[in-house]
């Protein structure tokens, strides 16, 4: 019986730490987007650059330190050659408040 105990206790113990994602609350609203390859409103900074790596350009607007920047990917297979997209992440205080993708 105790041993059956103990295995339970350690199989308990391991399934959790499995199932926590360091760097990041276990349940995070972002999970969804994040396992689809999307942003979404609200979204820290850290995250977008998790999603889709980092910018092409970053601008800043007032204090950079207060988060208000537009970030600048360029998509698409021949985007170094003006083929692609542009994408544009918005972020005031740290947290995406809107994106867009233009043609080029």
């Amino acid at each position: 019986m105790k041993t059956l105990f103990l295995i339970l206790t350690f199989s308990l113990f391991f399934a959790s730490c499995a199932l926590f994602k360091p760097g990041r609350e276990p349940d995070s609203p972002y999970d969804q987007a994040i396992n689809e390859g999307h942003i979404v409103l609200g979204m820290p900074m850290t995250e977008v650059r998790r999603q889709w790596g980092e910018p092409m350009n970053v601008q800043a607007d007032g204090d950079p330190s207060q988060g208000n920047q537009l970030w600048t990917y360029s998509t698409g297979l021949m985007s170094h050659y003006g083929l692609g997209n542009t994408r544009s992440v918005y972020f005031e205080g740290g947290r995406v408040v809107g994106w867009k993708t233009s043609a080029r």
